[in-house]
């Protein structure tokens, strides 16, 4: 739950979700660097876009996503090429998700409704095959029949400005004029299709169910 992790739970998940990605890619890019060629498939989630009760465990997701994309910058003049890939399965870590949610009274949810793991496979097996050669930097989502790539973050068209440098009150009447009108919706929201038995996401705005 929010404000309840502990320094120890937080340096864990750092340590598997980021530090181990960093850790069994350089001595690949070392050798790949060596041969002039190669591909590197990360594991990302689609929570790095923001997901209910799962706040470190989404950060460090966003954290292999901009490794992803900084590293297919830095090596492709190596000739090695980045992307990731963005899985949906029923794993013993959605059976726990489930079961947290539920012990909670934040929502219910199928986790067995999701694909079997093996269904993110090809992607994995494409994006590490010459039949990719010309993609890097690129994440891929994969929901059982469902395929798409996840946009980068990116700053937003309008740009504005203003003389000299911006004071609170020149900010307030940017957002009530322009920005205000493209705000970014936050969360998963539609991304994650897996069969509800509540009828909608428990992770989209984090209404328990018993709200809805």
């Amino acid at each position: 739950m929010p404000g309840e992790i502990t320094e120890s739970q937080l340096s864990r998940l750092l340590a598997v979700n980021v530090a181990g990605v960093v850790a069994c890619s350089m001595p690949a890019i070392r050798h790949m660097r060596s041969r002039g060629s190669g591909s590197i498939v990360n594991v990302t989630s689609g929570a790095h876009m923001g997901i209910a009760h799962m706040a470190a465990y989404a950060a460090t997701k966003g954290a292999v996503a901009s490794l992803t994309y900084t590293w297919s910058i830095e090596l492709a003049a190596s000739g090695i090429r980045v992307n990731a890939i963005s899985p949906l399965a029923s794993t013993r870590m959605s059976e726990t998700t489930a079961a947290f949610l539920e012990a909670n009274g934040l929502g219910r949810i199928n986790a067995g409704g999701s694909p079997a793991p093996e269904a993110n496979a090809p992607v994995a097996v494409f994006l590490l095959s010459d039949a990719s050669a010309r993609i890097t930097g690129q994440i891929v989502r994969i929901e059982g029949s469902d395929l798409a790539l996840v946009a980068h973050p990116a700053v937003l068209e309008p740009v504005l400005s203003t003389d000299g440098l911006w004071t609170p009150a020149g900010v307030a009447r940017a957002f009530d004029e322009r920005l205000g009108q493209v705000l970014v919706p936050v969360g998963m929201g539609p991304l994650l299709r897996a069969e509800y038995l509540s009828g909608g996401s428990a992770f989209w705005d984090g209404t328990p169910e018993a709200a809805r």
